[in-house]
């Protein structure tokens, strides 16, 4: 069957609508997953959306990217501050898996994040969420995190891009039964 008609029962939460987060959704949902991103601000894209200016990257261009996510089936529950209107833990019970894809650590958001995580069990230090880097696993079950929730001061797009691609991977070989490696690299 095509991408596209393939259906999943299974549904990933994804707590971050920029690169890392859009490029798993991508991904997943042409597996077949359902996919739920959640996000803080107004429009998904993150570091597209609101730290690139428009003559660098056109606003057009990203929405048209991010439309065809959409197409795809992808949700996304924006202004949801995901710590505030709803936890790590209920999106574990709610979901099969969670992609955790904050993006950009600010001064001071380190230490929030530190404090959220280790609040729901997930190791951290003050780089991040402490993950495999083959498979972006954090030490809970069914959590993947990537992108800058893991590592400060990434400012290449490319590399959440990524990420999201191996987390996408990860989450379907999770959610398949089959043991998590990530990306085959020959």
């Amino acid at each position: 069957l095509p991408f596209f008609q393939r259906k999943k029962r299974k549904r990933v939460a994804i707590v971050g609508a920029g690169p890392t987060g859009l490029a798993a959704a991508y991904y997943l949902l042409r597996e077949g997953y359902a996919c739920v991103l959640f996000d803080e601000h107004e429009k998904p894209g993150g570091m597209l959306q609101y730290g690139i200016t428009e003559d660098k990257l056109p606003r057009d261009v990203l929405a048209a990217e991010i439309g065809l996510i959409e197409k795809l089936g992808a949700e996304f529950q924006m202004n949801t501050r995901v710590g505030e209107k709803t936890s790590l833990d209920t999106l574990q019970k709610d979901y099969d898996a969670v992609l955790i894809s904050i993006g950009e650590l600010k001064d001071g958001d380190a230490e929030r994040v530190a404090e959220v995580a280790i609040t729901s069990g997930l190791q951290a230090s003050t780089s991040g969420i402490q993950v495999d880097r083959d498979t972006l696993k954090t030490n809970l079950k069914g959590v993947f995190a990537g992108g800058n929730a893991t590592r400060r001061r990434n400012k290449m797009a490319v590399r959440s891009v990524a990420d999201g691609k191996t987390a996408a991977i990860s989450i379907d070989q999770y959610l398949s039964g089959i043991p998590v490696t990530g990306p085959h690299k020959p």
